[in-house]
């Protein structure tokens, strides 16, 4: 931007002098003025078409995640209709009718035994078995602890309902362990804060459903208990960055942690990600003798190396007196 000095200088350096230097000037300030409207209009303009480039972008990809998903629940819907149209039955010793479908066995450690039980019941609704069907190859897939609860059974070994709630019992999908589980849940390594809230989120709805609490009477009290724990789990800092903006609800903290991932993308939200790491570093290094200079190569050959020819002239040196 030029200033009026500068124009009137520039003007008379032309030859413009009293009235046609005053027109000269006030000319050029116009088109100052019009050149920065232009200027702004200009980037106006680029921002909307930015902006509306960058919604087309998430429309595109929207549609192309609802088609993958229309597709996939088809590719499901054509499974299961081979699966009826070629399924046959036949009959075992027992006296009932095993059923020609594809199941995975239980593994401990790697499946979660609700999600592997709602998983079995879909089939067997799906399929229409009864609940002695349901039993026995229910039974069949159970491994390890799973199988030790259907042989603790004993004369209720079959009752399907009684081997759920058996194995619901000894793998703490009760009351008390998902309380547990939302005092210890935890973002995973990378876990975004939408992702852990909804973890949350899902943790808790369940340990309030099998507390027999009732939908509608507990808003406010899930609320705080959803904002106490993510302030549990999540890094000091960022604990920290929220309480300074004291949200009022999960959604102003999902917000503002998004927002803080943005500013400072380096950072983890997991509680004591960076702490617990430079505190072990420090042991370590405190842990080191300051006064032995290390030796040039490694130990690995399994027997302890002598002093250092310093430390052993030190040793004789403040040693006891063995003169007579």
């Amino acid at each position: 931007m030029t200033s009026l000095a500068d124009l009137v200088a520039l003007g008379e350096r032309m030859g413009y002098a009293g009235e046609e230097l005053r027109e000269f000037v006030s000319h050029e300030q116009a088109r100052g003025r019009e050149e920065r409207h232009e200027e702004r209009e200009r980037m106006a303009r680029k921002e909307e078409m930015e902006r509306m480039a960058r919604k087309e972008e998430i429309e595109r990809k929207k549609e192309e995640i609802e088609q993958h998903t229309k597709l996939e629940l088809a590719r499901i819907e054509l499974e299961k209709a081979k699966i009826a149209a070629g399924q046959s039955k036949e009959s075992n010793s027992s006296g009932f009718e095993r059923p020609k479908v594809e199941l995975l066995q239980f593994v401990e450690g790697r499946d979660d035994m609700e999600a592997f039980l709602h998983r079995f019941q879909l089939t067997a609704s799906a399929h229409r078995w009864n609940k002695k069907m349901c039993f026995h190859t229910l039974s069949g897939l159970l491994t390890g602890s799973a199988l030790q609860c259907l042989h603790a059974l004993g004369t209720d070994s079959q009752n399907y309902d009684g081997l759920k709630s058996a194995l619901l019992k000894r793998f703490l999908v009760t009351e008390e362990g998902f309380h547990t589980k939302f005092r210890e849940i935890i973002p995973s390594h990378d876990e975004d804060i939408d992702s852990f809230v909804a973890r949350l989120e899902k943790v808790c709805d369940r340990w309030l459903e099998l507390a027999s609490v009732e939908k509608g009477n507990y808003e406010q009290l899930r609320e705080l208990i959803l904002r106490e724990q993510v302030y549990t789990s999540l890094h000091t800092s960022l604990v920290t960055f929220l309480k300074e903006r004291a949200p009022k609800s999960l959604a102003i903290i999902k917000e503002l942690t998004t927002h803080y991932k943005c500013v400072y993308p380096d950072r983890p939200i997991r509680k004591d990600a960076i702490v617990a790491n430079t505190a072990t570093f420090t042991k370590k290094v405190k842990e080191q003798p300051t006064d032995v200079r290390p030796s040039a190569r490694p130990n690995t050959r399994g027997y302890q190396q002598p002093f250092p020819l310093a430390q052993r002239r030190r040793t004789y040196s403040t040693g006891p007196n063995w003169q007579h």
